[in-house]
């Protein structure tokens, strides 16, 4: 009765809701507040305070949280490990992500899952998008270009994408002078993911220590079209190692500066801890992070 109790507590002090908790652990509302309720008589110490609408956990939650939170979590992926060795992993399994990575990446180490009777459904977008799928509970993992720290969620890094800042040979010789350094680039016409410029700022504060002030001369949300524009001789971007390894070997873009500090950006696949409770979403994620990993 205890375990039951410590998970109630435990997913409530995640979520910061009973009705939530109650909500992910299939029980009732009022069975969750029994099973705080009970926790906090065993010890003999308030858990949560009510602040507004949500509940403020107590430093003994805190404490309690901490102790609790590897061994219950361990526990259920053990239990989950060995159900996954059971025939019973047919179905769906929801993935949101960026489209470019899944489609240059992540593709070929999915179709491994169609013949074992998996469906995936897939939905891309960018980062707000996909952290929204994963906080109202609508896709089973996701992919994320950097971390997500939230203390419901797991993360592990499935790829490490090298920063190459890319143009065409002709575009390159119209606007630069040799030899190419990143310092050159600056003020030409600068084709971008978005308008905050993330990857394009890691990139010029690592190898040139300066803060980009200037505005793209294109932005759209999706790396293959910013590629797109770079091939067609609008400007220069900052894209991402396979997003433009074809082009590269082609010779119809060139590496204007290939350098061995070039920053590198880490991907995450992600997945709420609830999420451990199913074996299909437990069989997806282990074969996705293994097929990652020998990939890369």
């Amino acid at each position: 009765m205890i375990l039951i109790y410590a998970r109630t507590f435990l997913e409530t002090y995640r979520t910061g809701s009973v009705t939530k908790a109650a909500d992910a652990l299939g029980i009732t509302q009022p069975a969750a507040s029994a099973h705080i309720k009970g926790l906090e008589t065993s010890i003999g110490k308030p858990l949560f305070l009510r602040e507004g609408r949500g509940l403020k956990p107590t430093p003994i939650a805190d404490d309690l949280a901490s102790s609790l939170s590897s061994p219950l979590d361990d526990a259920e992926r053990v239990l989950n490990s060995a159900k996954v060795r059971s025939p019973l992993i047919e179905g769906t399994v929801h993935i949101a992500g960026p489209g470019e990575f899944i489609q240059f990446m992540a593709a070929k180490v999915m179709i491994g899952l169609l013949p074992l009777g998996i469906s995936l459904r897939l939905k891309t977008g960018k980062r707000d998008f996909v952290i929204d799928q994963i906080e109202k509970g609508e896709t089973d993992l996701a992919i994320l270009a950097s971390d997500y720290k939230n203390k419901s969620v797991h993360s592990k890094v499935i790829y490490t994408e090298k920063l190459i800042p890319v143009a065409t040979p002709e575009w390159a010789a119209r606007n630069l002078s040799k030899p190419y350094m990143p310092e050159l680039l600056i003020g030409k016409p600068l084709i971008a993911y978005s308008e905050n410029l993330p990857l394009i700022e890691l990139y010029f504060k690592t190898l040139c220590d300066t803060v980009i002030q200037e505005s793209a001369a294109v932005t759209v949300p999706d790396l293959r079209i910013v590629l797109q524009f770079v091939l067609r001789g609008a400007g220069y971007s900052i894209l991402p190692d396979y997003i433009c390894t074809e082009e590269l070997q082609r010779g119809s873009l060139i590496n204007l500066y290939d350098h061995k500090d070039n920053p590198l950006n880490k991907l995450y696949l992600v997945w709420p801890k609830l999420n451990l409770r199913d074996p299909r979403v437990v069989f997806v994620k282990d074969h996705l992070l293994t097929q990652f990993l020998q990939e890369n």
